[in-house]
């Protein structure tokens, strides 16, 4: 690591105690981690820290409507002096630049992740987040926006050892595709435009809009909730999670309650493992523009993303890496309590308190609400390439 990364890296840490109230993290051994693949491989005895103290705090018996989504970027606005949108082009972000053309809100910087071919399967999802950008910029000319174009040699990187590949924060599960914020602020050659606000001495925050809650109906009763897989690659000093934040409580419950009446109309007693079409309705009745492209792009390509560009990367270098590291979790599997389902290796969610939507009340999940639940058959979407794929991972795991 050179000296740039590793003043970096020391700042990295100091920033993250800045936010340790206000960020998801994992302790093991008493220890914080920001990479939950880390923490399992120092002691798979580890607990999920999800903002519990404030959301017990906060009173869910308000009433909240659909301006809570207007409300919560004045608040980002006014909170920092450098707003940067990571915009993928899919409903969840669509939903926060819309917000932001409707208020009048400026937005300094919208950046979009690209993998490094052109055949990859975001191309539809990434030509859409270019015409939403361009939309945005013609009524703000002073919003500037990237593409950040990953290269071959960003997913050698990723990739080099695996002390390096469990470290990117946010890891829940094996993601191979260089997208963590950790490894763009820390590692890649976007570095330096990453850390240019901050170095500028602008207060900045990287906006995105994953985590959105699940809920379920125990008993009779709606609870909101979260898995820490839902995480994903988006965790950083610098992320604000949109729609579930301690600083505003409100555009969860309010996105938790949309949820519930539609879970009531098809009697559904969970939001997890539903099909496609369920899941459609349920982000449409929070306000998400869900759109025939939209549809065909989640079903076609959002399960299978990786698989798909890893098939037609032809590189035996970085197949070579790739594979080391799943062999690794392989080995490991049973001392970090991995799931493995060729080709995808998870760890074991875990679960935030389950948060009464109309009341105080805060319960753990058990085995038993677990079981009363967790009963949707989700439908089975098979894919060629996974057929593929898993030769390629059998050659080379076995």
């Amino acid at each position: 690591m050179d000296i740039i990364s590793t003043l970096h890296k020391m700042n990295w840490t100091e920033l993250y105690i800045e936010r340790k109230n206000s960020l998801p993290s994992w302790t093991a051994n008493n220890k914080i981690y920001h990479s939950k693949m880390l923490a399992l491989s120092e002691n798979t005895d580890i607990s999920f820290n999800f903002m519990d103290n404030t959301f017990e705090k906060f009173d869910n018996s308000i009433m909240v409507d659909n301006t809570i989504y207007a409300k919560r970027l004045h608040q980002l606005r006014k909170k920092y002096s450098f707003l940067r949108l990571m915009y993928g082009g899919g409903a969840d972000s669509k939903l926060i630049l819309d917000t932001a053309k409707k208020e009048n809100i400026f937005i300094d910087e919208i950046v979009t992740i690209a993998t490094w071919h052109t055949n990859n399967a975001d191309k539809e999802e990434l030509n859409r987040a270019q015409e939403h950008t361009d939309e945005y910029i013609r009524l703000f000319p002073k919003c500037e926006a990237y593409t950040l174009q990953l290269t071959l040699e960003d997913w050698k990187k990723y990739h080099a050892d695996t002390k390096m590949f469990l470290s990117h924060d946010g890891y829940t599960e094996y993601n191979d595709r260089p997208k963590s914020h950790s490894f763009l602020y820390l590692h890649s050659k976007f570095s330096a435009g990453m850390w240019a606000p901050h170095k500028r001495g602008l207060n900045h925050c990287d906006i995105v809009g994953n985590m959105a809650p699940s809920v379920l109906i125990y008993k009779d009763k709606p609870y909101w909730y979260v898995i820490d897989e839902f995480i994903g690659h988006h965790l950083s000093p610098f992320v604000e999670y949109f729609y579930t934040t301690a600083d505003m409580p409100e555009v969860q419950l309010y996105q938790a309650r949309r949820y519930y009446q539609i879970m009531l109309q098809k009697n559904i007693v969970n939001t997890d493992n539903i099909s496609a079409e369920l899941l459609f309705e349920l982000k449409k009745a929070t306000g998400r523009d869900i759109n025939q492209s939209y549809k065909k792009d989640f079903i076609n390509a959002t399960h299978n993303k990786n698989t798909k560009d890893l098939l037609t990367i032809n590189d035996k270098e970085l197949w070579k890496l790739v594979f080391n590291n799943a062999k690794f979790l392989q080995n490991n599997a049973k001392k970090m309590s991995l799931q493995i389902d060729c080709p995808a290796i998870t760890t074991t969610g875990i679960f935030s308190k389950l948060i009464s939507l109309y009341d105080n009340e805060h319960i753990t999940m058990t085995q038993d609400i677990f079981k009363e639940t967790f009963i949707n058959k989700k439908e089975n979407i098979k894919f060629k390439e996974f057929e593929q794929y898993e030769k390629v991972w059998k050659r080379y795991i076995n």
